[in-house]
């Protein structure tokens, strides 16, 4: 059996959050078969409300990293957002401030509207309509857009 040294830095949301999928993925019998003895180390400067994660807000979208292809950022995106979601549906949701909420990308007249390559990880993707417009009382300077919920 070998042993393996991890270190996770930072001691906010992404760090803890990190750390948990971690412990969660060695209790499994066939890591702990494949492996044996893991050490986590978080290293960070501050720890619980000393961090910038305590009482802030983030919103869930993944990002292209430096080329990094749609699918492997997809994948990565699909299981932060079903972690997520796990959490909203819990009854630890109030208490960790997971909320799912309904989100806007809105276009600019002169603006090419982007389709997300994520948009299938999402509930309720959809391109906004002219009347959807309407209903938001958005300025008239926006010509369409995405929904997501």
């Amino acid at each position: 059996m070998r042993s393996i040294n991890v270190a996770i830095i930072g001691g906010g949301t992404v760090g803890l959050s990190v750390a948990t999928k971690l412990i969660e993925s060695i209790d499994q019998a066939s890591f702990k078969k494949s492996v044996g003895n893991v050490t986590i180390t978080i290293i960070a400067e501050h720890f619980y409300q000393n961090t910038t994660s305590f009482g802030s807000g983030g919103l869930w979208e993944p990002y292209q990293i430096a080329g990094t292809p749609d699918e492997k950022v997809n994948s990565w995106g699909k299981e932060s957002f079903d972690h997520f979601r796990d959490i909203f549906y819990s009854d630890d949701a109030g208490v960790a401030g997971v909320q799912l909420i309904t989100a806007y990308n809105l276009q600019q007249s002169g603006q090419r509207l982007e389709i997300p390559s994520w948009k299938e990880i999402v509930p309720n993707f959809r391109l906004l309509e002219k009347e959807d417009l309407a209903k938001l009382g958005l300025p008239p300077k926006f010509i369409g857009g995405t929904r997501n919920s």
